[in-house]
């Protein structure tokens, strides 16, 4: 037994790898046990002993300020180590951290590791205190916090987070992870979140609770969501304006439909489902003529004219009033489609204003309609009211 305990005692709690440059580099601590003294090994096999680590409350921000600050230059490979149990606070921001170990301090409430933008790998499976997270422009593209079931707040800025899993936090009330590459986002097992800022990252994939807290201030602008996919929150502050284009084909032939069905009706922050109109644009920004270039109906658009330049489609909605032109800022917050080309095509079924006698519809054999004509024979109604007999 006492050789058990001698060999858990020598285990670090926490490891660090810093690249020596011969500066000196500090580490910051606190404890909830009275005359707690840490050893830390810098890199040459010598364990220095600290000063008697502060006893305080690392959540509250006042008292997290007096901190214990420990002084060290790195040596060797920057292999440095840290012994001592009951470790509440740990901060080791600046210092060109490229590993980080805390798998041997479980009382760690909490965590920063600012700026350290080698450090690519954060396990937090034994951080079962874990309370606070902060780091900026680190390297980390995982997160994972199943086993920290009291983590309350997250906040991760600028950086290069890939996935997080936060589907277990029940208690998570703040989320901080800001131009990152997030392409996913499941946050329905948080139900007391209140503060959320993912903005610019590349979210297409967002599962939420279908309400929130009424005071929640939310930011999920500047991601890869479809209107149809965001959130319907009445909350104290929802930011959801610009998002990034909605993928269509690149090219759509006369009489081919566009489909964009899926943001025709929705209720958004509203209490009843709003309608959403389309209007196609150029590239060079002339409007389509509704009826002689286009036409659309429960949001599906036809074209009925080959355009010489690009196309996009802007949707607008009262469901959603935020995608909007904003000219406090000049900046176009309208919900869109990706540009895309539309092509002549000799088959389609088109319809004019002007008395040219043109395709208005096309049937098989058996009865059924198609918008092109197939191959083998085809009934064809003309928009004088004719029909005759054509074989594709």
């Amino acid at each position: 037994m006492a050789l058990a305990a001698i060999t858990m005692q020598a285990q670090p709690a926490i490891q660090l790898t810093i690249k020596p440059d011969g500066n000196a580099k500090t580490l910051r601590f606190m404890t909830d046990k009275p005359n707690q003294r840490y050893k830390i090994d810098w890199g040459d096999g010598q364990q220095v002993e600290t000063d008697v680590i502060v006893v305080g409350q690392p959540l509250n921000s006042a008292a997290r300020a007096n901190n214990t600050a420990v002084t060290g230059i790195p040596v060797g490979d920057g292999d440095i180590k840290v012994y001592g149990d009951n470790i509440t606070f740990f901060h080791c921001a600046k210092m060109n951290v490229s590993k980080l170990d805390v798998t041997g301090a479980p009382s760690i409430q909490y965590l920063c590791v600012n700026n350290n933008a080698d450090l690519e790998e954060l396990d937090l499976s034994n951080s079962t205190s874990l309370r606070y997270l902060w780091f900026s422009k680190a390297g980390i593209k995982s997160l994972d916090f199943s086993n920290c079931l009291d983590v309350d707040t997250i906040i991760a800025l600028k950086g290069k987070v890939e996935s997080i899993n936060v589907t277990k936090n029940e208690k998570l009330r703040v989320l901080e992870l800001p131009e990152h590459q997030l392409t996913a986002l499941d946050i329905t097992g948080c139900p007391k979140m209140n503060y959320l800022r993912v903005h610019r990252n590349q979210i297409a994939d967002f599962k939420a609770p279908y309400t929130l807290p009424q005071s929640a201030a939310v930011n999920i602008q500047g991601n890869r969501l479809k209107m149809s996919e965001l959130p319907n929150w009445s909350i104290s502050s929802y930011t959801y304006a610009p998002q990034e284009p909605m993928p269509v084909a690149a090219s759509y032939k006369v009489g081919e439909p566009l489909d964009l069905s899926s943001e025709f009706k929705l209720r958004g922050t509203k209490l009843t489902v709003k309608e959403t109109q389309y209007t196609p644009i150029t590239a060079d920004n002339r409007l389509l003529i509704e009826g002689e270039e286009y036409e659309a109906a429960n949001g599906i658009i036809t074209f009925l004219k080959e355009q010489e330049q690009e196309v996009y489609v802007i949707m607008q909605t009262d469901a959603f009033v935020h995608f909007r032109y904003n000219s406090t800022d000049n900046k176009d917050y309208r919900f869109r489609t990706t540009n895309f080309r539309v092509t002549k095509s000799d088959t389609a079924i088109r319809t004019t204003r002007n008395g040219e006698k043109t395709i208005t519809a096309v049937y098989g054999l058996d009865g059924s309609s198609h918008t092109t004509l197939q191959h083998g024979l085809n009934i064809v109604r003309y928009s004088d009211g004719t029909t005759s007999t054509v074989v594709k």
